[in-house]
């Protein structure tokens, strides 16, 4: 799922209210963000703030507490 706000850029939404709200609340819904800087070398793709995936309420909580991307947390 890609978010957006009249923010074009993902830099600005990156600073956005938006952005901020997804990223301490997204968890309770059962997303993750996607693109993450510390993913990269995992997903080989950039950091990108606006892309989530939804992966359920449990694994969006563990994801976090691992401080881990998709690709590692599957592994």
């Amino acid at each position: 799922m890609t978010f957006s706000t009249d923010d074009k850029s993902a830099k600005e939404f990156e600073s956005s209210k938006a952005y901020l709200w997804l990223q301490k609340n997204c968890v309770r819904y059962g997303f993750a963000e996607r693109y993450t800087s510390q993913g990269e070398k995992y997903t080989g793709m950039s950091k990108n703030p606006k892309v989530f995936r939804f992966v359920g309420e449990d694994n969006a909580i563990r994801m976090r507490s691992y401080n881990m991307c998709l690709e590692q947390y599957v592994r």
